[in-house]
C-alpha cells in the first residue's frame, strides 16, 4: 500500500510543479457514517499566487479551502490514510487511479488522458455578465447608474437573480 500511495503523492506532486494538474477526486468513505462524501482539488490563480483549492463536499454543504502544494500533498496523504479508499488524478497527459480496499491492498492504474480540460489554474477572479454593457453607454450615465468610468453605483445595482426577467423584457421594447 505505501508504495502505491506514494507513488500517487508524487505524481501529485510533479503535475502540479510541470502545470499538467486538471484535477484530483478522493472518493470512497472508510467509513459509510462520515458527513464528508468526497473532495475535489483543482489548481486556481490567486491574487496571492498559485494555490489549490480543496472543495469538501458534505451532505448537506461544499467547504473550499486554498492551500499551497506542500499543505496539499501533506492533507491528500492523511485523507487517503484516514478517509478515503479511493483517489482519481487527472492531469493533461494521463490519468491515475489509486484503488485501496479494507485490508490494506493498494494499486495505481495509469490511462491515457480523458480529460480535454485545459491544464494548469483557472482564473478564479472572473469578470462579471452584464445584461446591459455599461462602458460607453451615455444614456446610463446621464440617467446617473453609471460614473463616468462605466461603473455601476452602489446605489443602482439590481440583484439579477430577480430581475433578469425585467430586464430583457425591456430591452426587447
Amino acid at each position: 500500500m505505501a508504495n502505491s500511495l506514494a507513488s500517487f503523492l508524487q505524481l501529485f506532486q510533479t503535475s502540479a510543479a510541470n502545470k499538467e494538474l486538471v484535477k484530483i477526486t478522493l472518493g470512497g468513505k472508510r467509513n459509510k457514517a462520515a458527513d464528508l462524501n468526497n473532495v475535489f482539488i483543482k489548481p486556481v490563480a490567486l491574487k496571492a499566487g498559485d494555490k489549490l483549492s480543496f472543495v469538501y463536499r458534505h451532505s448537506t454543504k461544499d467547504i473550499t479551502k486554498n492551500v499551497d502544494l506542500k499543505e496539499a500533498i501533506v492533507i491528500t496523504e492523511k485523507m487517503l490514510k484516514e478517509e478515503f479508499f479511493n483517489a482519481d488524478l487527472f492531469t493533461a497527459v494521463s490519468d491515475h487511479h489509486l484503488l485501496q480496499n479494507s485490508n490494506g491492498n493498494a494499486k495505481l492504474v495509469s490511462k491515457a488522458a480523458s480529460l480535454a480540460a485545459k491544464a494548469g489554474p483557472q482564473q478564479h477572479d472572473k469578470a462579471k455578465t452584464r445584461i446591459v454593457k455599461t462602458d460607453h453607454n451615455i444614456y446610463l450615465q446621464q440617467l446617473g447608474i453609471t460614473t463616468g468610468d462605466g461603473l455601476v453605483k452602489k446605489t443602482c445595482r439590481i440583484n439579477t437573480n430577480r430581475s433578469t426577467v425585467m430586464w430583457r423584457s425591456l430591452m426587447a421594447l
